[in-house]
């Protein structure tokens, strides 16, 4: 995730989304017999799940856009994040404002799951 420069009067070009790499995945996928989509997937949407709980909410609006999209199929791979323009400083905080992080926090949840054998028993039925 990178911020673009902010020139006189343009608002700054930044996102707060995650982008998964399944290289090793693939690898732990091809022994176990499973489609990487399926486990990618899985634990994309359980980001969503955890980012949507995690996320301030003012209207909704925010939590509300937080999903999983620009899916690939092969090789496997999406984004997760919000898609209001305010997320980023939600996320980072700004000079005037305290982060208030959930989509960092929502992908070490998940890969602490995920670390653990008896969420890939569950992902893998």
């Amino acid at each position: 995730m990178s911020a673009a420069k902010k020139s006189a009067g343009s608002k700054p070009n930044m996102a707060a989304a995650v982008r998964i790499n399944t290289q090793v995945l693939e690898r732990i996928s091809a022994n176990l017999g499973k489609n990487v989509e399926t486990v990618g997937l899985s634990m994309a949407h359980m980001i969503e799940g955890d980012a949507k709980q995690r996320a301030a909410v003012d209207t909704g609006a925010m939590r509300n856009s937080i999903n999983v999209y620009d899916v690939q199929r092969s090789p496997f791979y999406c984004k997760i994040g919000p898609h209001t323009e305010y997320a980023v400083y939600q996320e980072y905080g700004t000079h005037k404002m305290a982060a208030h992080p959930f989509l960092i926090p929502a992908v070490e949840a998940v890969r602490k799951k995920f670390e653990s054998a008896s969420t890939w028993k569950d992902v893998l039925k």
